[in-house]
């Protein structure tokens, strides 16, 4: 997490005369050293002479690029003062065609490491360094394992981390006194942690500012002009080993060929075009790398940091890293769990040992049942066919004509995938079962976790692993779900303009729909205005983070579900109302200056208090049904459920005891008690389970066989 008196080191030029920072990564041919010198015979490692020991690498120094790279390997105990730097890098491919020079023999390195390792040598003194592909016997097995154990420590002990970003001729570096700027203006707005509100921040300085759109629309163009995605783009940010060695960092830098950035000002830029973006809805140069690798480390690193002061929970600790970095690249999908036991106490690791001899399934399955075994029910939020690209039911894992099944490759619905491809490895699919994005983001909620009223009662039998038996509340049957047609089409919410009248259409279309499934009849177990029911189910009832960020400005301006929805009405769905007008004008003019995602900067300096909100509002249902279906059941709750939920498979809502919110679960047959767990829902008028447990209009007590 920045902070205000942390060091502003900044882009510069390698000073080769002190201590600098960096990262491996796939280096053109022609930027490594010589490599047709003959290296002698190959380098003898020594084993340890204490089992606390570790290797760290002198890199002799040297004022030509093209001179051979020549170290030293000394043998140190980890608790001495012997200062390193810990190099964090991608290894590239398994080809290793540069000579490490050292006394005695030679190592072969691939030439991402020979790149960084000659961008970082000094000119007149040695420079120390801890290099895993080095510093550690790569042909024993033993010294590895001990030697990865302590992988933790050896990052967390080093003055520094370098993360090598790589060094491509071909691509521009990012621009030093323009990403300085913008660091430094991110300090003057008061941009500055990562957990502040930055849509009230930034919507007051622009207020405060004359012409302040016009100075934001230029700060992001600033970034995206200074090539500044060539850093969250770059490979480093997508591997999944390099979390543990940026969170353990007590300083991170960035190097980048010639350059080097330090971690608090990267943030800070990062922060600056997040805020503009979320804000303002501009665009951001590549910007699913953006969200997926650069904002997720920030943010990830952040909650570590907090993390380090207060006492965590092993079992919601690793379901939160496992989850949230499960878009990042990895070789082997084990090691989507292997990797995070780094960054979690050592005695918080829930009994995990890296076994490679347990298949990916194996792995997953074991963590889920060790984490609920604790009691840990908010790691079934995790999970769900919500969170899968595909799921194929028990039945289908049974070999045709033998009646054995084999559920080796089956992971149960109630245990999280994390595969980055988290399809099925079945024997079959089932039609009935289809595409679920990667990842799912309830928009409803703000903890997701134990009950306070209700325990948890869940069964794990040892003989069948795959099972789990638990008690809840069936609510009621779901009969309509609704999708909306741009959920699973990036390419569609490209332009702001199509879906303002796209989302026109479809909230026409709910409105309708839900009145004609209610009329005649009150919502179930209340007497309120319908339409107060229809405006709090269709944005989870206001509960999540996004919709207080947005709408709850300041503390004396809430802003309730009907209020928006009815202001929405007003300047949106009515013919003369005021957005309606504007966005008919866009489309009339296409050609007009001055527009960001088909809308012109007029619009948004011009518009009133209630047109702004109600623009905000758009976006807002934009990104909920990205993500959700709007739903109801037979006897007319509605709410949102996640876009897997169908109405066509026996899916119900349910609260499972001692979950805080209900969940939509699937029957997987008239002949069987077995239910598929979809994934959490909002139910407007029913997101209490002690009360759903003592109303008598749901349907009741039962047992429930989750698989």
């Amino acid at each position: 997490m920045a902070s205000e008196h942390s060091s502003h080191l900044s882009w510069m030029k390698i000073d080769h005369s002190m201590g600098g920072s960096a990262d491996n990564y796939d280096a053109h041919p022609s930027n490594s050293p010589e490599t047709n010198i003959s290296p002698g015979r190959t380098y003898q490692y020594q084993a340890f002479r204490e089992r606390t020991s570790i290797r760290i690498l002198s890199l002799k120094p040297a004022d030509d690029p093209q001179i051979e790279l020549r170290c030293e390997l000394i043998e140190t105990d980890r608790a001495t003062d012997k200062t390193y730097e810990a190099l964090s890098y991608v290894w590239g491919k398994d080809e290793f065609p540069n000579i490490l020079h050292l006394e005695g023999g030679y190592i072969k390195i691939t030439a991402s490491l020979a790149s960084a390792l000659t961008a970082l040598r000094l000119i007149d003194k040695e420079r120390y360094l801890w290099v895993d592909a080095v510093c550690i016997n790569q042909g024993d097995e033993l010294e590895k394992r001990h030697q990865v154990s302590m992988m933790d420590k050896i990052y967390r002990e080093a003055a520094g981390v370098l993360a090598w970003l790589g060094q491509d001729t071909k691509v521009f570096e990012p621009q030093t006194a323009t990403l300085l700027n913008l660091s430094r203006t991110a300090i003057n707005i008061g941009l500055i942690n990562v957990n502040d509100s930055h849509h009230e921040i930034l919507k007051q300085w622009i207020k405060s500012t004359p012409e302040g759109f016009e100075m934001a629309v230029k700060m992001m163009e600033m970034a995206n002009l200074s090539n500044f995605w060539t850093m969250y783009s770059s490979s480093w940010f997508t591997r999944m080993w390099i979390v543990q060695e940026a969170l353990l960092a007590r300083q991170l830098t960035f190097c980048y060929g010639a350059c080097t950035l330090h971690w608090d000002d990267f943030e800070r830029v990062m922060i600056l075009m997040y805020s503009i973006n979320e804000s303002l809805h501009l665009p951001i140069e590549s910007r699913n790398y953006f969200f997926k690798f650069g904002w997720n480390i920030v943010t990830v690193r952040d909650h570590y940091q907090q993390r380090l002061t207060e006492e965590t929970d092993p079992g919601l600790e690793i379901a939160y890293y496992a989850t949230q970095l499960n878009r990042r690249q990895c070789k082997d999908d084990r090691d989507r769990i292997y990797a995070l036991l780094g960054i979690l106490a050592r005695d918080q690791r829930l009994h995990i040992q890296p076994d490679y001899s347990k298949s990916t399934v194996q792995v997953y399955l074991e963590l889920a049942r060790n984490v609920l075994r604790q009691g840990h029910i908010g790691l079934l939020y995790d999970a769900g066919l919500c969170r899968r690209l595909s799921f194929a039911p028990p039945d289908l894992y049974t070999h045709p004509g033998t009646g054995i099944q084999d559920l080796s490759k089956y992971l149960p619905s109630w245990a999280p995938d994390y595969r980055k491809s988290s399809a099925s490895a079945g024997y079959a699919d089932n039609s009935q079962f289809s595409l679920a994005p990667l990842t799912w983001t309830p928009q409803f909620g703000k903890t997701f976790g134990k009950d306070p009223y209700i325990c948890a009662s869940i069964t794990l039998p040892e003989d069948a692993p795959h099972r789990l038996i638990t008690h809840g509340t069936l609510i009621d049957i779901i009969t309509w779900v609704e999708p909306a047609s741009f959920a699973r089409v990036a390419n569609l919410r490209a332009s702001h303009l199509d879906m303002f009248f796209i989302m026109r259409r479809f909230c026409k279309h709910l409105k309708e729909k839900f009145d004609s499934n209610i009329i005649g009849k009150l919502y179930p177990g209340s007497s309120e205005d319908l339409t107060w029911a229809f405006a709090n189910a269709l944005v989870g009832g206001g509960t999540d983070d996004n919709y207080n960020k947005t709408f709850n400005l300041i503390s004396s301006e809430q802003a309730n579900p009907l209020d928006l929805w009815v202001n929405y009405v007003k300047c949106c769905l009515e013919e003369d109302g005021e957005v309606y007008q504007a966005m008919v004008w866009e489309r009339q003019n296409p050609e007009a200056e001055g527009k960001v995602n088909d809308v012109s900067y007029k619009f948004y300096n011009t518009a009133s208090k209630e047109g702004s909100r109600a623009w905000s509002y758009t976006h807002h249902l934009v990104q909920i049904f990205r993500y959700h279906r709007f739903f109801m059941t037979a006897d007319g709750y509605a709410g949102l459920a996640p876009l897997e939920t169908k109405d066509n498979c026996d899916d119900s809502v349910a609260f499972l005891d001692g979950a805080n919110v209900p969940f939509v679960i699937r029957h997987l047959g008239d002949d069987t008690l077995d239910w598929a767990l979809v994934g959490p829902c909002y139910v407007y008028g029913v997101m209490d389970a002690k009360a759903a447990m003592d109303n008598q209009i749901c349907d009741g007590r039962t047992s429930i066989h989750l698989v």
